[in-house]
């Protein structure tokens, strides 16, 4: 870790599985925060769980989104 993610927060879409896990458990790796969203509550709240206990759960937000309706991304981001 280099420290230019440290505290800085990041969204992620799709995050309870695959790639966008991946993706989450580097950022936080590197120091990030991150809003972690997905169409699924189940695999978010997995997530939520497993990764909050080795990086923190003050680090991790979750939240249900489907990106593909705009009042779910406008609350994301708010």
């Amino acid at each position: 870790m280099n420290g230019l993610l440290q505290n800085r927060t990041a969204v992620i879409t799709g995050a309870g599985q695959g790639l966008g896990r991946a993706i989450v458990e580097r950022l936080l790796t590197d120091g990030c925060r991150v809003a972690c969203a997905d169409i699924q509550d189940g695999p978010l709240d997995q997530l939520a769980r497993e990764l909050g206990k080795v990086h923190g759960a003050d680090r991790i937000f979750k939240t249900r989104c489907d990106v593909t309706a705009e009042a779910d991304v406008i609350r994301l981001v708010d």
